[in-house]
């Protein structure tokens, strides 16, 4: 037996290279990229739970009560003497009519039966352009009649602030002033006719201005109340459509929210910053008149009382809710920045690199510019080597030098805005039997009755497959195709189902949508197409990637019928008929005869698409045209039917405040002179949704969606067995089985969907590419900016800094990617870059720089390519707090390295420390 040798505890340390260059590398502040674990969701306030239902909880969250019961000190409105109602000369909530305080009491106090109203604001601070949700209960007067008014409605609006006596903007006023408010332009919502005037800006009858400085609008004897901007001016009449600061189309304001039987009413409300509405300038911007707070303003009201008087009235401003509302600064340049760092490209970054830059800002006085830019262009200019920094979803190709540093995971979803109407809400009398029930499409009387309950609410839950979405994007509905008085329609369009809730494909994979209306006014009559970007992008090729990874989609798309015998529009297809090859003669037969049966453009040339579309991100092909007979309008097409908006942001926009862009409206330059030149132009009239009757729905990306609290669809397999929505869960799924592109070694989806493991298919990462050419001291603070991203920027949160609501921390095997970029920007030796030519697309872009270099200019050109969004750097700067690494920390770390290496021959031969 071996002796056994005893030996005192010891330590042993034993040296390697390798472990000398670790050392190096924690010394340096890079090892917490390697170490640090995959942010998790972190807690349910924090933005972390945002998902398909487009719901989401905040840090910020607020209950305010009508009674004043634990309201914020800001959100106490008396309900008493200690009210003084502004413009009224000093009177007081008492000296309201008692008849009219009494009424609101017993319809909105504690003592009403319901518990009294409330209203839940689901964010409060930390605010951009963005929608929040209110949740109010416990209102007495709600309806009984499906789609009708109630006895109790709100009307919501924003407001920026206080007035002095002089009627100068107030900065520390406690209040809003009602003059300060955004309302009377009349929302999408509104009651119309004669309820003009309890929506508008008018005083009526109400006596409490007999006292005070809007006496001469008594009985409206001046009209409407102008509206007093941020920046002390007063605008015209609003009604008389004279208010240069907001319209009707323009407002966010909620005119009649109507409540439910129950006493309850859910609503989205659009957070507006001094960008969308520069009279109430909410969000600080230098230079320019801006608040850092506004108010949310929550007016009840009730029929018959004070029908003659708006929402600003005193005697109705007296029984408002408040809330106040803190928004994030914009606009800002990095005050006693050290470097100014531009990097342009990819748009699905445009909310994170809103809160990362101030937080960059703050830890490393680094000034990190962000423009968007189409992706290819962006791609285009870092290979000619105009640009030396740029951020894309789809890697550089091998041969121009980059390296990559991942920083996000995005995906662009299918984002909605649906409010249900069950079959047969609009006939009268309502059913009464199971056999009117049944005539309905219902079991019996009790299930119609069940489901007519959901009538108005938004729908929270959808399911698409890859082929519903090819149809979407095809004008494979009817009611996507020009359908304008008097034209004329061939057969096979009168064929087509109207409208996606009438596919029975959408039916079977939402049976809880199977009795949505399809009557004319229902909200599923307008979802008939999607909402889409011009700008060719790598979303669009993402969801493209997706659709013909679909067996059946593709064969869709090809001109193959789906199961329930509906073909594709016929100037959408390959003609290729691959995936239903037995049919293909009578299938091309009918094609054809659809085709020349049709009447087109006169210069449309009749050819077969190609997928994914070349020259644009999707097809929109101009087959069909209407002109009126003997007119002199220009001809009607698809363009201005079904026209495209500027970005994912705008696209997510619309739908979420209801709005389906559409020029279908002719404008003759002889009635209005803005739609010259001769002989005019097809326009949008650019009217709202009602919010009890939405049916929008786009592609954005999931930043955007959370931003607006937009729900998106969950993506189903072909049989509809397993569905999956968009959710930092999701994200990270899938992320966890991208594969090696073999370009750069970088990381991306297989192209393989993976909905049983619950994986989101369209999930993609977000790189900055960087040039290694670049001077070490630029690559450097690119490598400080990005440390802080891959940090502080990856726990998700509401403040400047954190990663928002929309995206999922990176993963692990992405973190270990960023590490070793980082670890390459702050040591890697400069490399040439290839001498800049012409772009490869022939997109003759001017460079977007991407250093500080005194040979490049320092601020962004706009393209000539209609692939860029926005020119100029979005900038945002409020402070964060975050450890920068010291100046030292780099050379120390070099110096390190230089030792390790001469030590490696001792290495190597086992030489050891030992601590006793």
């Amino acid at each position: 037996m071996a002796p056994t040798h005893r030996r005192e505890p010891l330590i042993r340390l034993r040296f390697s290279a390798a472990l000398a260059g670790t050392l190096m590398a924690l010394i340096s502040g890079l090892t917490l990229l390697t170490t640090q674990p995959v942010v998790a969701a972190g807690s349910a306030v924090d933005g972390s739970d945002w998902g398909s239902t487009g719901t989401l909880a905040s840090n910020s969250a607020v209950t305010v009560r009508w009674d004043n019961a634990g309201n914020p000190l800001s959100s106490v409105v008396y309900r008493d003497s200690r009210q003084t109602v502004p413009h009224t000369g000093g009177s007081s909530y008492l000296d309201v009519v008692p008849a009219v305080n009494d009424a609101y009491d017993a319809h909105f106090g504690d003592n009403n039966g319901l518990g009294g109203m409330s209203v839940t604001v689901s964010q409060t601070q930390n605010l951009v352009d963005e929608t929040i949700n209110l949740s109010i209960k416990g209102v007495q007067g709600g309806t009984n009649v499906i789609g009708g008014n109630s006895a109790s409605y709100l009307q919501i609006f924003e407001c920026w602030g206080g007035l002095t006596a002089a009627g100068h903007p107030d900065t520390i006023a406690t209040e809003p002033d009602p003059a300060t408010c955004q309302v009377g332009g009349i929302g999408a919502d509104s009651r119309g006719g004669s309820a003009s005037l309890s929506e508008g800006r008018y005083v009526g009858k109400d006596p409490l201005v007999l006292g005070g400085d809007w006496l001469n609008y008594y009985d409206n004897a001046q009209g409407d109340l102008p509206f007093t901007s941020i920046g002390g001016d007063t605008s015209g009449s609003t009604a008389k459509r004279l208010n240069s600061y907001f319209n009707t189309t323009t407002t966010n304001e909620l005119s009649n929210v109507v409540i439910g039987a129950d006493g309850s009413a859910n609503r989205p409300f659009e957070a507006q910053t001094g960008a969308e509405a520069p009279g109430l300038g909410c969000g600080v911007r230098p230079n320019i008149a801006s608040t850092p707070t506004c108010w949310l303003v929550i007016v009840p009201r009730i029929n018959g009382v004070m029908v003659s008087s708006g929402p600003i009235a005193p005697s109705l401003w007296a029984q408002r809710i408040q809330v106040k509302l803190g928004f994030r600064q914009a606009g800002s340049t990095c005050p006693g920045g050290r470097a100014r760092t531009l990097i342009a490209g990819s748009e699905m970054l445009n909310d994170a690199a809103a809160s990362w830059t101030p937080g960059v800002c703050n830890a490393h006085k680094i000034e990190l510019g962000y423009t968007k830019l189409g992706d290819q262009v962006a791609r285009n200019q870092f290979e000619t080597g105009s640009n030396q920094a740029v951020l894309t979803s789809q890697p550089i190709p091998e041969s121009t030098p980059a390296v990559h540093v991942p920083l996000a995971l995005t995906a662009p979803v299918f984002a909605y805005s649906l409010t249900y109407q069950p079959t047969c809400v609009d006939i009268s009398p309502a059913p009464s039997t199971d056999s009117a029930a049944q005539r309905c499409g219902y079991a019996n009387l009790v299930a119609l009755q069940q489901d007519w309950k959901r009538a108005g609410t938004p729908v929270r839950t959808l399911n698409l497959d890859a082929r519903l979405v090819a149809k979407l994007l095809t004008q494979s509905y009817g009611n996507a195709l020009i359908t304008m008085s008097g034209m004329a329609s061939a057969p096979w369009m009168l064929a087509q189902p109207s409208n996606i809730a009438g596919d029975p494909e959408f039916v079977r994979l939402n049976p809880q949508l199977a009795h949505e209306s399809t009557s004319a006014g229902s909200p599923a009559l307008k979802i008939n197409h999607l909402v889409l970007e011009a700008v060719r992008s790598d979303a669009a090729a993402e969801v493209w990637r997706w659709i013909l990874a679909d067996p059946e989609a593709r064969a869709f798309l090809n001109g193959c019928p789906d199961p329930n015998g509906h073909v594709i529009d016929p100037f959408y297809s390959t003609r290729t008929y691959a995936g239903c090859e037995s049919e293909k003669s009578t299938l091309v037969a009918q094609a054809a005869a659809a085709r020349a049966s049709t009447q087109k453009s006169a210069n449309y040339l009749d050819q077969p698409l190609t997928y994914p579309p070349d020259g644009s991100p999707y097809p929109l092909p101009t087959w069909q045209t209407y002109k009126a007979p003997n007119s002199s309008e220009l001809p009607l097409t698809v363009v201005d039917w079904l026209p495209t908006v500027n970005s994912m942001t705008d696209s997510g926009r619309d739908v979420a405040i209801g709005y389906l862009p559409q020029n279908s409206n002719w404008c003759d330059p002889a009635i209005d002179a803005s739609c010259g030149p001769l002989p005019g132009k097809w326009s949008d009239l650019k009217i709202r949704q009602s919010t009890g009757s939405l049916g929008l729905m786009a592609v954005t990306d999931t930043g955007t969606a959370a931003r607006f609290q937009l729900a998106t669809a969950n993506l189903c397999d072909s049989a509809g067995t397993h569905c999956v929505g968009a959710s930092a869960a999701s994200l990270q799924k899938a992320a966890t089985q991208f594969a090696p592109t073999g370009t750069h070694g970088l990381l991306a989806s297989t192209g393989k969907a993976d909905y049983a493991g619950g994986a989101y298919p369209l999930a993609i990462p977000v790189y900055a590419a960087i040039a290694p050419s670049m001077a070490l001291v630029d690559r450097r603070a690119y490598a400080s900016a990005f440390g802080y991203v891959l940090d502080n920027g990856q726990r998700p949160g509401f403040d400047v800094g954190n990663l928002p609501p929309g995206y999922a921390p990176l993963t692990a095997n992405l973190q270990a990617l960023a590490s070793k970029a980082l670890m390459t920007l702050s040591t890697a030796k400069t490399a040439p870059r290839p001498t800049p030519s012409a772009s490869p697309s022939g997109v003759g872009t001017p460079a977007v720089p991407g250093t500080t270099s005194p040979t490049q200019s320092t601020s962004a050109h706009p393209s000539t390519s209609h692939d860029v969004i926005v020119t100029t750097p979005q900038l945002v700067t409020v402070s964060a707090g975050h450890e920068s690494w010291a100046w030292y920390t780099m050379p120390l770390g070099i110096g390190i390295a230089l030792l390790a290496g001469l030590a490696g021959p001792f290495l190597r031969h086992g030489f050891g420390w030992t601590l006793r």
